[in-house]
């Protein structure tokens, strides 16, 4: 029913869509698609730069003037920055509010030796440093796109920000003008070509827009609007079958800045469920500083290893590998798990996860290999032995796989024998 009255000389733009064909069945078809998304249409530092997608750490849990809050303070963030970067961590995000009033000015109160010493801290620890920063401006009109885009700029060129996170793309609210979202992605190019090294993380409403706009200019898309493991787990299942992985960011924590993984299992079964695609936690630091318990030392070396384990093994696989929704879509109860697989290079990973106390056992069966290739089979946390099998034996019958306990995990590597 679309019907449009044009004025004299007035132009009438019809938004995009997208129609594909493909064999075989939805994993076959997603595959395909993101192999042609990540060749064409996706920022070109994520195609050249394979240190992408980096691990990120959001300091809202951990900055904030009480816990949860939306006022984070500058005496919490610079304890955050000593915390995480021996950890492995490659980004901060300062997320909401550290702004006075319509500008992007640092509040000289909460924040009196300004963003640009912020920045200047992460990047001396190693850190790559992001600002987020939104406003009501409406993007359907040139003047006001201007206007932001000149606030945007200052958080690159005064602050030495490398990368800017935003809501809406129509100021505070969702709104269903397609004029206000072109006018926001126009100047999103804009800002691409007039800033060296421009960035953007795309949290345009949370989790509720993503789409083929913001996927090709965005280097990651805020996956969802509530933070559990399960959450975000389920998000990433239905969201990888059109989106490419390393642009999925996986956002774990809560509103209230309270959650904390325990333990050694908790804290592995938290990391990996962000870090299917691009890991990003959104908890206290773990000094405590906001009020959660202060990580075990046993905490902090796993959760080190884990980023270690990340980028050694599993990042190249979310950026070149195939995906496939081996288990039913995350309900909490039953086991799920995800794999990827890169033929070319024959490696790959099961990301699995057993959210409830039973069962104690479950046959995974992979797809995507060679049947007559011989894979070793390696399990990261040693819950099974290691061994040798054919890839017509891992896709059927399958590796039957023990976990005990609740909310266990466990990454299964496997790799075809040369």
């Amino acid at each position: 029913d679309l019907r449009a009255e044009l004025a004299p000389g007035e132009a009438c733009e019809i938004r995009p869509g997208f129609v594909g064909a493909y064999r075989g069945d939805l994993d076959d078809a997603g595959n395909r698609l993101r192999r042609w998304l990540v060749r064409y249409r996706v920022p070109d530092i994520l195609r050249r730069n394979a240190s992408y997608p980096k691990v990120q750490w959001n300091a809202f849990g951990a900055t904030g003037k009480t816990p949860g809050s939306w006022d984070p303070v500058e005496k919490k963030y610079y304890p955050l920055i000593d915390d995480i970067a021996p950890l492995g961590f490659e980004e901060v995000m300062i997320d909401v509010a550290w702004w006075e009033g319509n500008e992007p000015d640092s509040d000289p109160v909460d924040w009196a030796a300004g963003m640009k010493q912020a920045a200047d801290y992460a990047h001396d620890k190693g850190l790559r440093f992001g600002l987020y920063w939104t406003d009501n401006l409406d993007m359907a009109d040139p003047a006001a796109t201007r206007q932001r885009a000149d606030r945007i700029t200052r958080l690159f060129r005064e602050y030495h920000a490398d990368m800017w996170r935003s809501d809406c793309t129509r100021g505070e609210v969702i709104g269903a003008s397609f004029a206000a979202t072109r006018g926001f992605y126009e100047m999103v190019d804009t800002l691409a070509k007039e800033i060296p090294g421009f960035q953007w993380e795309n949290c345009s409403g949370g989790g509720r827009i993503k789409d083929f706009g913001a996927m090709s200019r965005a280097v990651k898309i805020f996956n969802s609007d509530t933070y559990s493991a399960l959450h975000v787990r389920q998000a990433f299942y239905d969201s990888s079958y059109a989106l490419p992985p390393m642009q999925l960011e996986g956002h774990l924590g809560s509103t209230d800045g309270r959650f904390r993984p325990r333990g050694v299992a908790g804290m592995k079964y938290a990391f990996r469920s962000t870090s299917m695609g691009a890991p990003e936690w959104f908890l206290d630091a773990p000094n405590g500083g906001n009020g959660s318990e202060p990580w075990t030392q046993e905490e902090k070396d796993t959760v080190k290893a884990c980023v270690a384990t990340y980028k050694a093994k599993l990042r190249p696989l979310v950026r070149e590998a195939d995906l496939y929704h081996i288990l039913p879509r995350p309900d909490g109860r039953t086991w799920d798990g995800i794999q990827y697989y890169d033929p070319a290079a024959g490696k790959g990973v099961v990301y699995l996860f057993k959210p409830s106390h039973e069962p104690a056992s479950e046959t995974i069966r992979l797809k995507g290999l060679d049947a007559k290739a011989m894979y070793r089979v390696s399990f990261e946390d040693g819950t099974q032995p290691a061994s040798v099998k054919s890839g017509a034996e891992l896709m059927d019958p399958g590796l039957t796989v023990t976990l005990h306990g609740e909310e266990a995990s466990e990454l299964i590597f496997y790799e075809a024998v040369r």
